[in-house]
């Protein structure tokens, strides 16, 4: 597939010349650059482009701005009212050992909390593209690992661009690239590796196996 940008521009400066990004399903494309490089505004353009609207493509935001606060965490999560969305919400946030979220209001969550709410809810969308904001920002190291896990658990059937300044998130990446010169400067394809993080294989193979009860993806494969 091709995810068509125009130029990005921050006020009368332009950050990005047009173009387009060619990723395949089961691709994950990091992003990195300085801040103000127009990372943001680059993925808000791919979700907004005309040229794109054969894809169904959802945006997980920086701000968490997209959370309905007259909405409880748990509906927050699912976006319905089907039973199964429900439980796969219930798994999700029992897997990621948040489920005190679930009696919290979302104007009283804190920004990380927030965060994890706006991830649940994008990972488990039925979007052909996934955008995903900065998603490791304000976690600790506990949920940032099992964010990790999650996204290599679904990137097999989906097509996902995350912007980070984490370098954790490349361990799980097929490509990478960085804004720079008005332009995305690609890094040679990297291998997808068995291990979510090289440092505590056995760990993360056991959370990987955990996950899997939880059937956001049927039938993949580690």
């Amino acid at each position: 597939m091709r995810l068509y940008y125009g130029n990005i521009y921050a006020k009368s400066r332009q950050l990005i010349n047009a173009g387009y990004i060619s990723l395949v399903k089961g691709d994950m494309l990091v992003i990195h650059g300085r801040n103000g490089s127009g990372k943001t505004l680059l993925i808000k353009d791919i979700q907004m482009n005309p040229q794109n609207v054969g894809y169904k493509i959802v945006l997980m935001d920086q701000n968490n701005a997209l959370l309905i606060p007259t909405m409880d965490v748990l509906h927050n999560i699912a976006m319905s009212d089907e039973q199964e969305r429900l439980n796969k919400a219930r798994q999700l946030i029992e897997f990621l050992g948040c489920g005190y979220l679930l009696q919290r209001r979302i104007t009283k969550l804190s920004g990380g909390e927030s965060r994890l709410v706006n991830f649940m809810r994008c990972v488990l969308s039925d979007a052909d593209v996934l955008l995903i904001d900065e998603p490791t920002n304000d976690l600790d190291y506990s949920f940032v690992e099992k964010i990790i896990v999650v996204l290599k658990k679904i990137k097999a059937e989906k097509t996902i661009i995350v912007v980070s300044h984490d370098d954790r998130i490349d361990s799980i990446a097929t490509k990478s690239c960085e804004v720079k010169g008005n332009r995305l400067i690609y890094e040679n394809e990297l291998t997808d590796i068995k291990e979510v993080l090289e440092e505590e294989p056995i760990k993360n193979v056991s959370m990987i196996a955990e996950l899997k009860n939880i059937n956001l993806i049927n039938d993949i494969e580690y």
